[in-house]
């Protein structure tokens, strides 16, 4: 009888094991690109952030904004543009707005599998001739007003001597 219980008791816990979720697919294939923004400003407050591009195992790219300094409860609108921010060019997507996370930072998180009709993969991404922005609002007064920015692909190193006293293009095609 004893024999009969733990056999029985194993059996249960081999289901219980067996019925369990495995570890999940990874999602990513581990590739990544980091972009440090502009430091911009509102009122008295200023912002920094950071945009993180990673390679998804599908493909696709997800592209993620992690700022500091940004208003409590707030969402901000987020461009990528065709260009460089000295160029004043065409929006090619609008990004996830960036949304309020707590403890005066925010977060945009958006996947990418096509860009104006076309595939986007990583290797296309690093490519291409663009930037990113991030404006107070999406129309108003404060639509010009740039919270962060940086240029992404092959523009990026030319972010490093930008400042925001210079003539970082605000948005054409509003």
């Amino acid at each position: 009888m004893k024999f009969l219980t733990s056999s029985f008791i194993l059996a249960l816990c081999l289901l219980f094991w067996s019925c369990q979720d495995q570890e999940p697919a990874a999602e990513f294939t581990g590739r990544s690109l980091s972009y440090t923004m502009v430091k911009g400003s509102y009122f008295d407050q200023s912002t920094e952030g950071t945009v993180m591009v990673k390679e998804k195992i599908d493909g696709s790219v997800q592209i993620e904004l992690l700022m500091q300094g940004t208003m409590e409860g707030a969402s901000h609108p987020v461009h990528l543009h065709r260009g460089s921010l000295l160029e004043d060019e065409t929006v090619a997507m609008y990004l996830s707005p960036l949304q309020d996370i707590g403890n005066q930072q925010s977060r945009s998180i958006t996947s990418v599998v096509t860009l104006e009709g076309q595939n986007l993969t990583f290797n296309d991404f690093q490519q291409l001739d663009a930037s990113i922005k991030v404006h107070f609002q999406e129309t108003g007064e404060l639509k010009n007003v740039i919270l962060g920015a940086t240029n992404i692909g092959k523009n990026y190193q030319s972010t490093d001597a930008l400042r925001f006293d210079q003539q970082i293009t605000t948005c054409n095609n509003f």
